[in-house]
C-alpha cells in the first residue's frame, strides 16, 4: 500500500513522534543527547523551524514544531540523516536507527496547543523516570521556566497562552503541568483523522482541502542538486541578461535575482547565508527578497507564469 504523501503548507502545526528502530534506544548517552539538539538548533536555524515543545526519550522523541515555510519534510530528512549518521559513526553500528517513516500529526493549533504543550514534557513523569518535568534534561520544560537557555523553544510562544507577564506566565504553566501529572497515555493524540490530522471536523475537512495541493507541490518540492552557477545561467539564458550579480538597477536584472533566490531557498532548500553570498548581497536583503517575491507571486500574474514555467523545465531537465 503507497504512504500517504505529508500534509505541508506554510505555518502548519505538527505533533513529531519518530522511534528507534525495533524499539532500539537512539541515544546511548549524555553526548548522544546533546549532539541530537545541537543538531536540532542547527536545523531550526536553517529551515526557520518554531518549536514550541520537545523531549528525548531513550527510544524515541516527541517535538512541537510550526513550519512557517512549509518545509517538515526536507527539515527532519536532515536532521534525522545526519543524527543516524554520527550515531552509526560514533557507536559503530550498521542499518536503519530510525523506525521507517516518522509520525508527523498535523494539529490544530487553537484548542491543542497547550495540551500537547503539557503532554509532550510530562513523557518522563509517565514513564517514570523523575517525579517533576523539571528534573528531565533532555526536555523543552527547563527552558520554558528559564532554568536553561538552548535557544530551541520559542518560550514568548508557549508563555504567552498562560499570562501577560513572563513572571504570572511561569507560575500557571507551573500549575497547569502539575494539574496534568496524572495524566496517562492520550491514544486520541495519536489515533486522528486520516491518520494525520488532529482536531474539530471544520479543521479536518480544510486540511483536507489543502491535500491536492500538498501533493502537487510535493512532486516539486526539490530539484535535486543543481549548482548557484547552473540556476543563474539558466535564468540569464531565460530572460536574455548576460549575469545575475551585475550591480544595476535594471528591472530585468533585478527580477532575475529574485527568481534566482526564490528557487534556491524554496526548491533547492539552499542557505540564505550561501545565496547572499553567491550574489553578494546581504543576508536581510535575501532573507527579506524572498519573503516580498512570495507575495509578488500572488498579486503579479506574469511573473508567476514565468516562474512556473522556469520550475516545470528545471523539473523536466532533473
Amino acid at each position: 500500500m503507497a504512504r500517504k504523501p505529508r500534509i505541508e503548507y506554510e505555518n502548519a502545526f505538527y505533533h513529531v513522534i519518530c522511534r528507534g528502530n525495533n524499539r532500539q534506544k537512539i541515544y546511548l548517552d549524555k553526548e548522544d543527547y546533546k549532539t541530537f539538539l545541537k543538531y536540532l538548533k542547527e536545523t531550526k536555524d536553517r529551515f526557520f523551524l518554531k518549536i514550541y515543545g520537545y523531549t528525548l526519550m531513550d527510544n524515541h522523541f516527541h517535538q512541537l514544531i510550526e513550519t512557517p515555510e512549509g518545509n517538515l519534510s526536507i527539515s527532519m530528512q536532515s536532521l534525522l540523516t545526519r543524527y543516524a549518521r554520527y550515531f552509526n559513526k560514533r557507536h559503530k553500528k550498521v542499518g536503519h536507527l530510525f523506525q521507517g517513516r516518522y509520525k508527523a500529526i498535523i494539529c490544530q493549533k487553537n484548542g491543542y496547543f497547550m495540551e500537547l504543550v503539557r503532554y509532550i514534557h510530562l513523557n518522563p513523569i509517565r514513564a517514570k523516570i523523575v517525579k517533576d518535568p523539571a528534573e528531565w534534561t533532555w526536555s523543552g520544560y527547563r527552558s520554558l521556566l528559564g532554568l536553561d537557555r538552548d535557544g530551541l523553544v520559542e518560550t514568548g510562544g508557549v508563555l504567552s497562552y498562560f499570562g501577560n507577564t513572563v513572571k504570572t506566565a511561569r507560575e500557571n504553566f507551573v500549575r497547569f503541568m502539575s494539574e496534568g501529572k496524572g495524566i496517562k497515555h492520550c491514544e486520541e493524540y495519536y489515533k486522528v483523522a486520516d491518520g494525520r490530522i488532529l482536531g474539530d471536523e471544520r479543521f479536518i475537512e480544510k486540511i483536507k482541502m489543502k491535500m491536492s495541493e500538498s501533493v502537487r507541490q510535493s512532486n516539486r518540492a526539490f530539484l535535486g542538486n543543481i549548482s548557484f552557477d547552473k540556476l543563474a545561467r539558466d535564468i540569464c539564458n531565460e530572460l536574455k541578461i548576460k549575469d545575475i550579480k551585475r550591480k544595476v538597477k535594471e528591472r530585468k536584472i533585478s527580477f532575475a535575482r529574485q527568481v534566482f533566490s526564490y528557487i534556491s531557498r524554496k526548491y533547492l532548500h539552499k542557505r540564505v547565508k550561501d545565496i547572499a553570498n553567491f550574489l553578494s548581497q546581504e543576508l536581510s536583503a535575501i532573507s527579506q527578497g524572498i519573503r516580498r517575491f512570495e507575495v509578488t507571486l500572488k498579486k503579479d500574474k506574469s511573473k508567476k507564469k514565468f516562474t512556473d514555467a522556469f520550475l516545470k523545465k528545471l523539473s523536466t531537465e532533473k
